[in-house]
């Protein structure tokens, strides 16, 4: 496990499985949209959202 804060740009453009994992996680959407499914519950992001998940949430990101 890696330990510090470590950012990461990634560019989602097919929906992904879904991800339960070990840790928290930041995210920003710095252009586009589309939604997150976090614990089976559907949110709308756009340009400018922002969110943090824990280890309790299963998510997956799909492209708008």
């Amino acid at each position: 496990m890696r330990y510090g804060f470590h950012p990461e740009k990634v560019a989602v453009s097919e929906p992904q499985p879904d991800v339960f994992q070990s840790g928290a996680l930041l995210f920003y959407v710095s252009s586009g949209g589309g939604t997150l499914w976090v614990n089976g519950q559907e949110l709308p992001l756009t340009k400018g959202s922002f969110g943090w998940l824990h280890s309790y949430h299963i998510f997956r990101f799909e492209p708008g």
